[in-house]
């Protein structure tokens, strides 16, 4: 047990490493966000949409486009994409909910229909989960 007790310490350093990269990456990222948002003003008052800079490259301004249904209209906008644009519509089970579902009905020993059972693919990760002194 004492060499287990050798690894998990070595285990927990690098997890504690790996938290402050992720406050690091996260400081960073707002940095980012912050320069991102001046260079996108300065693009917009050049009225540019590039910029060659020597040594690095060219910077390219785009965009990316984000859309969801409103939960409140989900009935209504399912109906409407079936009538316009029926082969964007699919039926499925979003799979974080599906896990849980399984997990649960494997916790709780509910009875899975085999018919249903055999439809679904099972992994099982074992994983080591530290839970910090104070």
């Amino acid at each position: 047990m004492a060499k287990v007790s050798e690894i998990l310490t070595e285990r927990s350093k690098v997890v504690m490493r790996l938290d402050e990269i992720a406050e690091e990456e996260k400081k960073l990222r707002a940095e980012l966000q912050a320069i991102d948002e001046a260079v996108i003003a300065g693009f917009d008052a050049d009225g540019v949409t590039s910029v060659r800079v020597p040594e690095l490259g060219t910077f390219v301004l785009s965009k990316r486009v984000y859309a969801s249904i409103l939960p409140e209209r989900r009935t209504d906008a399912m109906a409407l994409f079936k009538a316009h644009f029926p082969d964007l519509v699919q039926e499925t089970v979003n799979g974080n909910t599906l896990s849980a579902f399984w997990r649960s009905a494997a916790d709780s020993g509910q009875e899975i229909p085999k018919d249903l059972a055999d439809c679904i693919k099972e992994s099982v990760q074992r994983i080591v989960q530290w839970r910090r002194s104070r």
